[in-house]
């Protein structure tokens, strides 16, 4: 049986807006993206149309960039502060 790739994980770096996935979705609806907030210690669902939206469509374009990841423990989290 195999497992079918449901995300993609990456680290800001302050001034990259998009960033790829190649898993399948059926709409774009389905697509969420989240950014770790430090201050929750977890990952926040940003809005579509308000802080994303699809540069095509395999890749996500923020608004604003996303910040350096700020993951205070990465051996709990990993270094990752985007998720698709």
């Amino acid at each position: 049986m195999s497992t079918a790739k449901t995300k993609e994980e990456y680290r800001g770096d302050g001034s990259q807006k998009d960033f790829t996935f190649d898993f399948v979705y059926h709409e774009k609806s389905d697509v969420k993206v989240s950014l770790y907030d430090d201050t929750t210690d977890s990952y926040l669902i940003q809005t579509f149309g308000t802080d994303w939206d699809f540069k095509n469509e395999t890749t996500v374009r923020f608004v604003t960039a996303p910040p350096v990841s700020p993951i205070s423990n990465p051996d709990e989290y990993g270094y990752n502060n985007i998720l698709i």
